[in-house]
């Protein structure tokens, strides 16, 4: 898309904050009042968005912790960890009463309250 920005000046030479810009076939007219409050709308929405994007990643690496963790945990109720070589656990050799704390305190993460 061919996107072009024109401006005015006076005629000393200052600008008059004045544009039009074409879109393609689209030409859009900005006057100097028109751009000062589209300005401040898009620092207010840019602001809120670039605040939701922060809460959104905070919780992701919340619950990329949280998976990590629950990996771990699981990983060791069924495996035993012999310097990096993993060797399944017998169903005798299971703590079954770890495993249902684990369940318990992933119940909100699991979807389960």
């Amino acid at each position: 898309m061919d996107i072009k920005i024109f401006g005015g000046e006076y005629l000393n030479g200052m600008p008059t904050l004045d544009y039009k810009i074409k879109l393609g076939e689209l030409f859009i007219e900005i006057k100097k009042e028109h751009l000062i409050k589209l300005i401040e709308l898009l620092d207010n929405k840019i602001s809120e968005d670039l605040k939701k994007a922060a809460e959104v990643k905070d919780k992701y690496d919340e619950n990329v912790c949280q998976v990590k963790k629950l990996r771990t945990d699981l990983r060791n109720i069924f495996w035993d960890d012999l310097d990096g070589v993993f060797i399944r656990k017998s169903n005798e050799d299971l703590n079954v009463e770890k495993l249902d704390d684990i369940l318990n305190n992933n119940d909100e993460f699991f979807g389960f309250q």
